[in-house]
């Protein structure tokens, strides 16, 4: 049985951690409200990236998403006449009309709801989300809405500290920004012989110049393209750019980076065995444009 984090590899989130330990706390009994989940990290989308893996990998049936900031308020039809539309004064937003149907949802199947730019969202939201998740009841327009508990996992994700109340009523899990201080991979991680670690130690020490830190999967296909396509250093600073996710194109280009490069390509042609009876492109281009 594949682990969660393979799982989640599975959906696109790939991570030097394993979050299986943090999904058995969260699923702690003792808690008396909605189980929800308070997604931390560095700013970006890497976190709502999170959280759909971390549904799918569970195989949760429903997700529902909503994103505070981008919805705009829908009139509600109180009556409808031959001749006349009456309109609700406060139509509903986005916010309640997914928390009504997450409550729906949850009656009968697995429901994940994952709350997106929760800093945008207005207190008297955030209070109302509180509220939500400790008496699992979404009052709306006069009308209660029951969630089952047993069914729903709330996921909030925020660019800043959310609402203390909100704060004691979920757990906290930091999601990685991918970058994580760490050594090269050896060469038996690869599947590859020992002549191998040569080069994957000085394309380690240019990721490293560049504070990147990528996963075994990233390597794997540095390794590929390596082994059947690099024979130059412009051809090696293609692949890392095109596989190391965070990697800035113009910073591959400084004379410090040319030199790693040429260094690396040293490396990568006594590992393949070129010898000076093939000709090989070992020009580095000084003036960088931007990726076709």
């Amino acid at each position: 049985m594949h682990s969660l984090k393979q799982r989640m590899e599975q959906y696109g989130f790939v991570s030097h951690k394993d979050y299986e330990y943090a999904i058995r706390c969260i699923n702690n009994a003792s808690a008396r409200h909605i189980k929800t989940l308070n997604i931390e990290g560095e700013p970006g989308r890497r976190k709502a990236a999170f959280a759909n893996a971390l549904a799918q990998a569970l195989e949760y049936k429903n997700i529902c998403y909503f994103e505070f900031g981008s919805d705009e308020k829908t009139p509600i039809i109180i009556q409808f006449d031959n001749d006349e539309k009456i309109l609700d004064a406060e139509p509903m937003d986005g916010f309640e009309k997914k928390l009504i149907e997450a409550c729906a949802l949850s009656e009968a199947e697995t429901t994940v709801l994952i709350l997106d730019q929760l800093h945008l969202a207005a207190f008297k939201d955030q209070i109302n989300l509180h509220r939500f998740i400790s008496t699992k009841i979404c009052n709306s327009h006069g009308n209660e809405y029951l969630a089952n508990s047993a069914n729903l996992f709330v996921m909030l994700i925020s660019e800043a500290e959310i609402y203390h109340a909100l704060q004691q009523s979920s757990f906290k899990v930091w999601v990685d920004s991918l970058h994580q201080p760490g050594l090269a991979p050896r060469h038996t991680d690869l599947g590859l012989d020992e002549s191998a670690q040569q080069w994957i130690s000085a394309v380690s020490e240019i990721l490293s110049a560049l504070s990147l830190s990528p996963t075994l999967n990233t390597y794997e296909k540095i390794a590929y393209d390596i082994e059947h396509h690099v024979r130059s250093a412009d051809q090696l600073k293609i692949s890392l750019y095109g596989w190391v996710e965070g990697i800035s194109y113009p910073a591959l280009f400084t004379d410090e980076m040319n030199s790693l490069f040429l260094q690396a390509q040293n490396c990568i042609e006594s590992y393949i065995g070129i010898d000076d009876s093939i000709e090989l492109s070992g020009e580095l281009i000084t003036h960088p444009t931007s990726p076709e």
